[in-house]
């Protein structure tokens, strides 16, 4: 088991994460692994590339505060609430995915 607020316990958070929100992005790196001069600067943290559907790459990175976008100091408590607030092609395949789900609930329930 993984110490939580361990390196590797925001390593693993992460990437768990971003692989579940993949669904509204073009692409999600590997977590990657920091330094030792990196840990000691950054302190317990997690960074993953992601390519947004707008075709744009940024750096999430998971700290104790939250999800923030490298360079961009606004913290977020969910990486939902990240994308949400960043990507608007995103919110749209969100919206898609969600009305298919049900649309599939309805369907099913009228067959029965």
């Amino acid at each position: 088991m993984v110490e939580p607020g361990s390196f590797d316990w925001y390593r693993e958070e992460l990437q768990r994460a971003a692989d579940e929100h993949v669904f509204g992005v073009a692409t999600v790196g590997r977590v990657r692994e920091y330094t030792e001069d990196e840990k000691e600067i950054l302190g317990p943290s997690a960074e993953v590339p992601v390519k947004l559907l707008e075709g744009n790459s940024i750096i999430v990175r998971l700290t104790q505060q939250g999800y923030s976008v490298v360079g961009n100091s606004r913290l977020y408590t969910t990486l939902d609430h990240l994308f949400r607030a960043i990507s608007p092609k995103w919110n749209e395949k969100r919206e898609e995915d969600l009305i298919a789900m049900l649309d599939k609930i309805v369907a099913a329930n009228d067959r029965d």
